[in-house]
């Protein structure tokens, strides 16, 4: 699609396949490419000064940051997100944002800041009906839960998200809340149970290729497998763990989300000089016209006019 037509024809569309080209690399566990496509669409939509399109991939880069360990720049996308989506007041995006910022203050153990903002996703998602949307706000209160050591209640709340992914047929993140929910029926004492999730969550993300998901099922198993003495298999699933960590990210994979990161900020330094320029000379433009006028000479207010055009 790229390639026939939109690549050459930037428009909002344009941008929104460079966010979902993104975020299907970052499935994929390319970290680089997926902040490219992202820092890509961002270009767009600040051209066309599309505010709903800036905070969907203000979001997403945010999430993207943060799963590489870069909270600063994480929670500055959440926010510029948050900002934008407050003007709009859309309640779907709005429970996205809050639950988003709420998820990361809860995975820091920053339980006051976490519990603000899961209340404000919790009514936001529930003014929405997006089933999506509270499976998320469930998915912040078992991690708020998890933090006051209620496990049992935690649990419960992961197989209520899990359930609605089910439903949605979102396999990737049932993949994903498997994992959470193995760790939940452990910490039970159900280690059956957690060996089913395990199962789960591994066949589910391989065979979506999902490398991100894959690389967490296999250290959580070494840590499960050591806990409970099975040496052989901790042994096995960290030799996995290393292999899919390896392929996923690495000092050069660093290196490169840095340079794009860096890249990026010039360029928008530049281009906010520019602004400034622009905006400065239509002021000098303005100011000369209005001098032409009260001369008398039309003439040059015209062109002065003309210039403004």
């Amino acid at each position: 699609a790229l390639a026939q037509f939109y690549e050459k024809n930037q428009s909002n569309f344009t941008a929104l396949i460079y966010n979902d080209i993104g975020y299907t690399e970052g499935e994929l566990g390319n970290y680089d490419d997926q902040i490219n496509w992202y820092l890509k669409a961002i270009r767009v939509y600040e051209t066309l000064d599309d505010d709903l399109g800036l905070a969907q991939v203000y979001s997403n880069l945010s999430t993207a940051y943060f799963d590489n360990g870069n909270d600063k720049l994480a929670f500055e996308y959440a926010e510029q997100a948050l900002t934008l989506r407050n003007k709009n007041g859309d309640a779907t995006a709005l429970a996205i944002s809050y639950c988003n910022i709420a998820n990361m203050h809860a995975s820091k153990n920053n339980l006051e800041q976490a519990n603000k903002y899961l209340d404000l996703g919790m009514k936001y998602a529930a003014q929405s009906a997006d089933k999506a949307r509270l499976a998320q706000a469930y998915i912040t209160k078992s991690l708020l839960l998890n933090g006051q050591k209620n496990i049992k209640e935690a649990f419960t709340y992961e197989q209520k998200a899990i359930a609605i992914y089910e439903e949605l047929e979102n396999h990737g993140m049932v993949a994903n809340r498997s994992i959470a929910a193995a760790f939940y029926s452990n910490a039970l004492n159900d280690s059956a149970g957690a060996i089913a999730y395990f199962n789960r969550a591994e066949k589910l993300a391989t065979s979506l290729n999902n490398k991100v998901v894959t690389r967490n099922v296999y250290s959580y198993l070494t840590g499960f497998y050591k806990q409970h003495k099975n040496y052989e298999l901790d042994y096995e699933y960290q030799k996995k763990f290393f292999s899919a960590r390896d392929s996923i990210l690495n000092g050069e994979t660093a290196t490169k989300i840095a340079a794009l990161q860096g890249a990026f900020d010039v360029e928008k330094k530049d281009f906010e000089i520019n602004k400034l320029q622009v905006d400065q000379k239509i002021k000098n433009l303005e100011i000369e016209k209005q001098k032409a006028i009260i001369a008398g000479n039309f003439a040059e207010a015209q062109q002065k006019q003309n210039e403004l055009d």
